[in-house]
């Protein structure tokens, strides 16, 4: 290797120090220096080993058609992903040239958007990539496939995902292939008949229960994590715990059914929050005891509170986090009763998550369950049926811990035997948050509140929420009858939150000039949104106020968007012209976009 690198940069540079040298180009400087010369040919691919080990590519790449690339890769190429190839032929052609050119070695293989319906030729293809793949994933795939098959290919597998572009696969279409000599290309020992790797299964494709579910996770002994989500309502993704639990005893993070988790705006926040919810429990847990620590599901109509309730029992001790939610059937959402369960079976002590969506529950039953939660941080309660009208003081009282708190579709009450309102329940609430906290000068609190209430949210309880001066993130949905100016009475109040990160308003009527100066004075603010389904009313002048305070040489701001603005000083919704006169000046700072669909959005450069 030495003399390699004194013959190319003809000097007695070490191998280590040529390779390290090589570092600083990208792939398009490796590929031009191919044609240095004749021994740069031979001997670059050498030293840009590194620089070749992670590579992507993509179906409509002009590189594809070119063999200069060729030279790059090898047996040190550890992970590829492979998007966009929609036909069998285009994949096959790319994974055949893939393994001539030796990359036999793969820790990983990603196939995003790609067809693989010859079953046979793909799973003997993935014999001879696949020995050494350690994580291998399938997302928006347009096609089914031989999943066990697919896994057995890969013998040393920790980690499979796969996930589909549509929710209309035929979820028998593999059961009518006759899979004979699927795996008889690979020499050596034979494979397992068990899966003693594979420690996470994700699967979000409809799938037969007994003839593909079933045996699938039977051979999958030391399955820790488990996402089994359904993607189309007649085919919920329904395992039987029991069975689950006695061929998966190790598992510590369960999740099953939970496609539609989240309803509108809130169904993408649902599923970043059960990502961060999953990413924290592999970051965070060794689990030695074997023991369930995550459990998200939605109920059906043969899977319900009867048939998940025992095993969270049995599971009481080590649960942190516990999600569970309804599918609701043309509005009508599965009829099981959690009331009982949670006034007096269920004690988690160490629960940290509590997600409530779509399940019938009683009030009192809710506060009864988060009284024997006292390390609760996140909490989230969404459109739950029976007659609850959530008693606020109640449900906040014992909650000295709590960082989250969302309460969306219900209806509430400030009621607490003192006829105190609703500021003075939040004064009381964070006071008893900070006793004995030791240091006064570190003040505890809530760190992000989001309320969508059935009733509106009424302008003293906003107030209150400007108490809570440890937020960094709010969201506020107001209804169509409590179009009133809170915004406008109230702007002072919102620059007492001096750590808001982030602020969210839906369905506000106006905003003032007084409100905007308040954003100004607020150190941390990052994200604003405003938005309603009629012109929003927004003053002009503010919101250059708060542009132009924030300055350009420390811009804080990092995006505005306000849906459907109707300027104060025309009154009507406006248009790209007016826009870029009234923001000239700040065109250097700021990129400002106004879409057809009547969106402002500011983002700073």
């Amino acid at each position: 290797m030495t003399c390699q690198s004194q013959d190319l940069f003809n000097t007695k540079l070490p191998y280590e120090i040529t390779v390290y040298i090589f570092q600083y180009l990208n792939r398009s400087d490796c590929l031009r220096s191919l044609a240095v010369s004749r021994n740069w040919f031979a001997a670059v691919p050498t030293y840009a080993q590194d620089i070749w080990s992670d590579i992507r590519i993509h179906g409509t790449d002009k590189c594809l058609y070119e063999k200069l690339w060729m030279q790059f890769i090898g047996n040190h190429v550890k992970h590829i992903s492979l998007t966009g190839f929609h036909t069998n032929e285009a994949l096959f052609s790319i994974m055949e040239k893939l393994i001539d050119h030796g990359c036999t070695q793969l820790k990983s293989l990603t196939f995003d958007d790609c067809m693989t319906s010859n079953h046979k030729l793909f799973v003997q293809l993935m014999c001879q990539m696949g020995e050494h793949i350690t994580d291998l994933t399938f997302d928006n795939h347009r096609s089914n496939m031989a999943i066990t098959h697919t896994i057995k290919a890969c013998p040393k597998l920790n980690q499979f995902h796969f996930t589909t572009i549509s929710d209309f696969i035929d979820i028998r279409a593999v059961q009518r292939i006759n899979t004979s000599g699927f795996i008889s290309v690979r020499s050596g020992p034979p494979l397992p008949d068990y899966f003693e790797h594979l420690t996470e299964l994700w699967i979000g494709v409809p799938l037969q229960k007994a003839a593909r579910v079933e045996p699938l996770l039977q051979m999958c002994p030391n399955l820790l994590y488990l996402g089994y989500v359904r993607d189309r309502l007649i085919y919920p993704a329904i395992v039987n715990l029991d069975d689950l639990f006695t061929w998966c005893p190790k598992l510590i993070y369960v999740e099953i059914n939970t496609r539609d988790f989240g309803t509108g705006p809130f169904q993408l926040e649902r599923r970043t929050l059960f990502r961060r919810i999953y990413d924290d429990d592999k970051d965070s847990i060794s689990n030695k005891e074997d023991a369930l620590v995550c459990f998200i599901a939605q109920e059906v109509n043969w899977f319900t509170s009867e048939e998940i309730t025992p095993h969270l029992v049995r599971n009481a001790s080590t649960l942190k986090c516990l999600a569970l939610g309804s599918h609701n059937y043309y509005g009508q959402p599965v009829e099981s009763d959690w009331t009982a369960k949670f006034h007096t079976t269920l004690c988690l002590s160490h629960l940290h998550t509590l997600i409530l969506e779509y399940i019938h529950l009683q009030s009192d039953a809710l506060v009864a369950m988060v009284q024997r939660c006292p390390g609760l941080q996140i909490l989230i309660i969404s459109q739950t049926v029976g007659s609850i009208s959530l008693n606020i003081p109640q449900l906040l009282e014992p909650l000295k811990q709590l960082k989250h708190l969302e309460i969306s579709n219900i209806p509430v009450s400030f009621f607490n035997g003192r006829n105190d309102s609703a500021i003075q329940t939040f004064q009381h609430w964070i006071a008893s948050y900070n006793n004995g906290s030791g240091d006064s000068k570190i003040k505890k609190g809530p760190e992000e509140i989001h309320l969508n209430l059935t009733e509106g949210v009424p302008s003293d309880l906003l107030t209150a929420i400007t108490y809570i001066t440890t937020l960094k993130r709010f969201s506020c949905t107001f209804t169509c009858e409590s179009m009133h100016d809170e915004l406008s009475t109230m702007a002072d109040r919102f620059k007492l939150l001096t750590y808001l990160e982030s602020l969210c308003f839906r369905r506000a009527r106006g905003l003032s000039f007084d409100f905007f100066c308040s954003l100004s004075e607020l150190p941390y603010l990052t994200t604003f949104y405003a938005a309603h389904s009629n012109p929003l009313v927004v003053d002009d002048a503010g919101l250059m106020h708060l542009l132009s305070f924030i300055g350009k040489d420390h811009p804080r701001l990092k995006k505005i968007s306000i849906d459907c603005p109707s300027f104060s000083e025309r009154g009507v919704v406006l248009d790209s012209e007016y826009l870029m006169n009234m923001f000239h000046d700040l065109l250097d700072v700021y990129h400002i976009d106004y879409s057809s669909s009547h969106t402002l959005t500011i983002t700073s450069k």
